[in-house]
């Protein structure tokens, strides 16, 4: 209390460095969480056969079952397109194994080995709030344009860059413009003075390798479907086009496909996806170890705006999409809950300065927890977010002990301010110090990381016991220092008011 201006200094610096903190400190939103369980999507180069599919899965589930840690897998090639995989992948419990980014980065340099097929491992998050089957990643962007072109070539520069820069791995897209392809053009003229209109020749090409059921046989026991389609070895070779045939609607003659009809070897899109009914290409990655998502995203603006032309526009979906919307109301939501709790104090104490005095003891707290994470290395993540809330509920407790000492002292015995804060401060010293070692107690096995799933956690217990360290050593100094200021500032205004 001698030395009220170097605490009331030392207060406004745990703002400013709470303030410091929390626009330095990198953002996170929800962090991988092991649960036991791997996601792997397997995809081939554009082209490749269902067939050849299945012989490059078989190969990666060798691989994988030769993984102690796994306890058991399911695998299905050709899902959701022809030329990619799935595999599911559950792990032995956690206290015998490795974790599972430990086991995911040795998996990624085995299975890397396999040639002609990419693979992409993804820890099963608790909450997924990604969906869609291109989500390959634990992250989606969205890219967007009139103009498919300037699309596509804006995209492929983007993953070209993504791919070169070490903050991102894992990555897969659903840019699909150089699958192998027949291009026929039909000889109109010629078909028509021959009877030969559209229709025919999608008749012909429907029977022919589309396997549509033409008939379906019945017997008392069973039925069975009748499927006319040409033979499976001829349907790889475009050469079997050659002898096709297509029925004249006029004469019922069987005409040769060749003499209506030209056709050549090609490349193209395997199909044009849409977003909110504009073309779009969605990008799915990961994020290296170590790299928040905030820095991830900001860097992944800067490529892009290096990549766009001025008709191309790009977002981050899904899980991204929820972080950036959570990370903007933030702030708001912060000072919506001081306000709210300004005013249940003032409502309480019938007084506009007692609420300030309470609230001063969570600058320290604040400070307490960003220092822990700081210190930790840990992000600014939402469990971090939720450890803040919890941490504004305990401490507040501790102004509200002092002051409520010194204002019944003062009613009841009419004691002066001074005296009356200070014996708060020696009376209700050993109920603060026992709640606040209970509430470090109860934080700890968070802050350890003890049981399933328990590392996504550990931020909560850090921003726990740090913000009540740092709050326990200040507030006892600071508080009072602050009640004796606003009290100052009444009884001059009293006497102002008076006079």
């Amino acid at each position: 209390l001698k030395h009220r201006w170097f605490v009331l200094i030392a207060g406004l610096l745990s703002v400013l460095l709470s303030v410091y903190f929390f626009y330095t400190l990198p953002t996170d939103f929800i962090p991988d969480e092991d649960i036991g369980f791997i996601l792997g999507f397997t995809e081939a180069e554009q082209g490749t056969s269902s067939e050849q599919m299945k012989i490059y899965q078989q190969q990666v589930v060798d691989i994988l079952r030769q993984e102690p840690s796994i306890q058991s897998l399911i695998s299905n090639s050709a899902t959701p397109q022809y030329r990619q995989g799935i595999v599911f992948i559950q792990m032995i419990p956690r206290n015998q194994r490795k974790s599972i980014a430990e086991i995911t980065l040795e998996l990624n340099k085995k299975l890397g080995n396999i040639p002609g097929i990419n693979i992409f491992l993804k820890n099963v998050p608790l909450i997924d709030l990604n969906v869609g089957p291109q989500v390959r990643g634990a992250y989606q962007y969205l890219i967007q344009s009139l103009d498919s072109e300037q699309m596509y070539q804006s995209a492929t520069k983007l993953i070209g860059k993504m791919r070169d820069d070490p903050m991102f791995q894992g990555i897969s897209t659903d840019l699909e413009i150089k699958t192998p392809q027949l291009n026929l053009e039909l000889q109109r003229d010629v078909a028509s003075t021959l009877g030969i209109d559209a229709q025919n020749f999608e008749s012909a090409f429907l029977y022919g390798f589309s396997g549509n059921r033409i008939s379906r046989i019945q017997t008392p026991i069973d039925q069975y479907d009748v499927i006319l389609e040409i033979n499976r070895n001829l349907q790889k070779n475009p050469i079997s086009l050659d002898s096709m045939y297509v029925r004249s609607s006029t004469t019922q003659q069987l005409v040769p496909l060749s003499a209506v009809a030209t056709w050549k070897e090609g490349v193209g899109p395997a199909s044009i996806n849409h977003f909110a009914q504009f073309p779009a290409v969605t990008i799915t990655f990961n994020l290296s170890p170590g790299t928040a998502l905030s820095d991830g995203l900001s860097r992944l603006d800067v490529l892009a705006s290096s990549s766009f032309s001025e008709q191309v526009t790009g977002s981050v979906k899904g899980a991204a999409e929820a972080f950036k919307e959570t990370m903007s109301s933030v702030g708001l939501l912060f000072l919506i809950t001081l306000f709210t709790i300004y005013v249940v104090l003032g409502i309480l104490y019938e007084s506009y300065i007692h609420p300030l005095t309470i609230l001063s003891t969570l600058p320290p707290a604040i400070v307490g927890g960003l220092l822990a994470l700081f210190v930790t290395g840990k992000p600014l993540s939402l469990y971090a977010f939720l450890g803040f809330v919890l941490l504004i509920g305990i401490v507040k407790k501790n102004g509200i002990m002092m002051v409520d000492f010194a204002l019944d002292n003062i009613r009841t015995k009419g004691e002066s301010a001074e005296s009356s804060i200070f014996e708060a401060c020696l009376v209700r010293f050993r109920p603060i110090m026992m709640t606040t070692l209970t509430a470090i107690m109860g934080a700890l096995p968070i802050a350890f990381g003890i049981g399933a799933g328990a590392e996504s956690r550990r931020p909560l217990g850090y921003v726990i016991i740090g913000g009540l360290l740092i709050s326990q050593l200040v507030t006892l100094f600071l508080t009072p220092v602050i009640y004796l200021f606003f009290e100052g500032l009444r009884e001059r205004f009293n006497r102002k008011k008076q006079s």
